[in-house]
């Protein structure tokens, strides 16, 4: 697991790796016993099923980025 010392440094961070597709550095952001909740799939998935998840999604959609437009933190944008 990765520690950032702000929630808008963790935003920054997982749109970076997510925009990169590198499962090694993703798997890293996350606790081992964390659940993950998206909107790909209904309910909870563990960290290693999340991750396949969206490898799946990168295979198939090579494209697939996310543009940052605002980050909202403790009432700062």
């Amino acid at each position: 697991m990765i520690d950032f010392p702000t929630p808008i440094e963790t935003a920054l961070a997982y749109i970076r790796i997510y925009n990169t597709h590198d499962p090694v550095a993703l798997r890293r952001l996350y606790r081992d016993d964390f659940l993950v909740e998206n909107p790909l799939w209904t309910g909870t998935k563990t960290v290693d099923e999340a991750v396949t998840t969206i490898q799946h999604v990168w295979a198939t959609l090579p494209g697939a980025r996310f543009e940052l437009k605002n980050v909202i933190a403790d009432g700062e944008v």
